[in-house]
């Protein structure tokens, strides 16, 4: 396996000792020459924003130390501003985030369908023809969410979904959650108006750090920026907005070669598990999505592994007590991510390493329950707006009660944040089966009872 260049390796020990002397000058935002990364950023601040939208060929940019999470905010912020009451369509892939920001904020949401993979327990984005068919369903929507890339790489087909969308509604502003994109490409060059990135996820950034990108004329820009001051801390870390302007100024003198050298480590990794008959996610198994134009590639660097009958979270435990942390684990999958920490690693130790726990676990469930997509069945399930079940009366009922109630809560899976229950929606029995298996395997579910005995509704 080929290893980086003396010069990308001097350059990213560079970005390590540039973001740590950002310590020395992490003090009050009083301190003009620092700057604010409000709406209209100033300082040293707005000039580092000025040179990340030259890197991305966009118009305008923001930083944030808050993560993608706040961006959401704002555009849910934007949209009721702009068309007070309208729905927004998102794909029925979103993060909680935005489904927080929009209960908060009594943003009515309407989901595009996704599909689903169970072998890899990857949701698939929508056609532009799916994609259309929403907005002409939902002919006074404010605006259209996108999520891609998945979480496990899979690259919607953005450049078609706008095309058919500017033909359909050339007034809709199309919005991408892109956090988990990567390097110098954004949604925003396929057309799309704004899109949002957690630069620390696939980029190399700090923790914390994401950037919002903008260009085009569809999205009202002194509403943006007003939502960006609406939403933002003025307050955040100087640090991690400086590990942004860093990291991607080392994506512009050296994206090629990072990028090759991380997709080259995931390859190898790819290759190395398929020939110890592992099944992995990979360009040949979505060649079908590729040929419907569900989606148009897959990222090399994001590896999901279906780990068969063995159960994905101890798999990812036994993993992680050797040092090895997958990004993600599922009932029956874990994905990891090739990251610059990892070049100096050898994927055939990780392959063994992975081969050596799936060995060691078993799935303790004979028969999984059938995934529920019940964001797909948004308009069955809806019996209230979710920020109208959020203002009415509640009370917390068992699981084994909660069928046929109404949910005054989201419940979320994490990772990936994916909402299986959202407030509004009727309960059925298989969605609060499907959560209490994955809380039974040792998944995270994230809901107001650490112990998800309980599951909050709507009183009748």
């Amino acid at each position: 396996m080929r290893t980086i260049s003396e010069n990308l390796h001097g350059a990213l020990a560079a970005y390590r000792r540039a973001v740590l002397k950002a310590f020395e000058c992490d003090m009050s935002v009083s301190y003009l020459p620092l700057g604010s990364a409000l709406g209209n950023p100033s300082g040293a601040v707005r000039s580092a924003c000025q040179d990340v939208a030259r890197v991305f060929g966009v118009d305008e940019c923001w930083f944030t130390s808050m993560g993608c999470t706040i961006f959401n905010h704002v555009v849910i912020t934007y949209a009721r501003r702009k068309h007070h009451g309208k729905p927004v369509i998102a794909t029925a892939n979103p993060h909680k985030s935005l489904v927080d920001a929009a209960t908060d904020l009594e943003v009515p949401l309407r989901f595009i369908p996704v599909g689903f993979d169970p072998t890899f327990d990857a949701m698939i984005p929508p056609t532009a023809q799916k994609v259309v068919d929403a907005i002409m369903k939902y002919p006074d929507a404010a605006a259209l969410i996108i999520t891609s890339p998945t979480y496990e790489g899979l690259e919607a087909n953005v450049n078609s979904i706008v095309q058919e969308v500017s033909d359909a509604r050339p007034d809709l502003p199309v919005f991408v959650d892109n956090a988990w994109g990567s390097g110098r490409e954004s949604p925003v060059r396929q057309g799309a108006d704004v899109a949002l990135r957690s630069s620390h996820k696939m980029d190399g950034a700090w923790q914390g750090a994401a950037v919002m990108l903008a260009s085009g004329e569809r999205v009202d820009r002194d509403l943006l920026r007003e939502c960006v001051s609406a939403r933002l801390s003025s307050s955040q870390s100087y640090p991690i907005l400086c590990s942004i302007e860093e990291i991607y100024q080392l994506w512009l003198e050296y994206g090629d070669e990072f990028r090759s050298s991380l997709e080259e480590w995931g390859e190898t990794l790819t290759h190395e598990l398929a020939q110890r008959g592992v099944r992995v996610l990979d360009r040949q198994y979505c060649a079908a999505w590729i040929a419907d134009s569900s989606i148009t590639s897959l990222d090399a660097r994001k590896i999901t592994v279906a780990t068969g009958s063995a159960n994905g979270y101890a798999v990812s435990r036994r993993l992680q007590r050797s040092g090895i942390i997958p990004e993600k684990a599922g009932p029956q999958t874990i994905t990891f991510i090739a990251t610059a920490r990892l070049l100096s690693t050898d994927p055939i130790h990780f392959a063994d390493a992975i081969c050596d726990s799936m060995g060691a676990t078993t799935m303790n469930l004979d028969h999984p329950p059938e995934v529920p997509l019940p964001l797909n069945q948004w308009d069955r399930l809806r019996i209230l707006e979710m920020h109208e079940a959020f203002h009415r009366r509640t009370s917390k009922v068992s699981l084994e009660e909660a069928p046929g109630k109404v949910a005054a809560e989201v419940l979320v899976p994490y990772p990936p944040g994916i909402p299986t229950i959202i407030p509004g929606q009727l309960l059925l029995r298989d969605v609060i089966e499907y959560v209490r298996w994955l809380k039974d395997l040792g998944g995270e579910v994230m809901s107001g009872d650490r112990d998800l005995r309980t599951v909050r509704v709507v009183e009748s």
